[in-house]
């Protein structure tokens, strides 16, 4: 049976505009911040297992030791961000979000460049190639 009501329903408080504006202004600096910390972490552990590819089987165990190394090295910020999120969140709300979005951020733009290209160039010419206006 529902619960009976005394007929007055409290409507929501509005958001304050000036703290969404500073939350979101927030989050993107903190998200710029992570860009740049998880580029460098996924491309120390992208160039190290690229290395370890390279020697294994060439050209086509370079990438797959690239995708590797960066899955690896997106997996250990993903961990560090799970494993401190308390204290992170205690911080700043907004910190943890721009973390997250950062990290994803930087490891779908190298992932991109890295495996699609095309993407982002649209006339790209992949080294080597006989290529006349960016095309083959």
């Amino acid at each position: 049976m529902a619960k009976p009501t005394t007929g007055r329903v409290e409507p929501h408080p509005e958001p304050d505009p000036d703290q969404m504006a500073a939350d979101t202004l927030m989050t993107s600096v903190f998200s710029g911040i992570s860009l740049l910390a998880a580029t460098v972490v996924l491309a120390l552990c992208g160039s190290i297992a690229l290395a370890a590819g390279k020697s294994i089987s060439g050209t086509s165990g370079a990438k797959v030791g690239l995708a590797v190394g960066l899955l690896a090295g997106g997996a250990l910020i993903g961990w560090v961000l799970r494993r401190y999120s308390d204290q992170i969140k205690a911080r700043s709300l907004n910190l943890y979000r721009g973390a997250w979005i950062g990290s994803v951020a930087a490891l779908v733009i190298i992932m991109l460049m890295a495996f699609l290209p095309q993407v982002a160039f649209p006339q790209y010419c992949p080294p080597g190639q006989v290529c006349t206006n960016g095309r083959r």
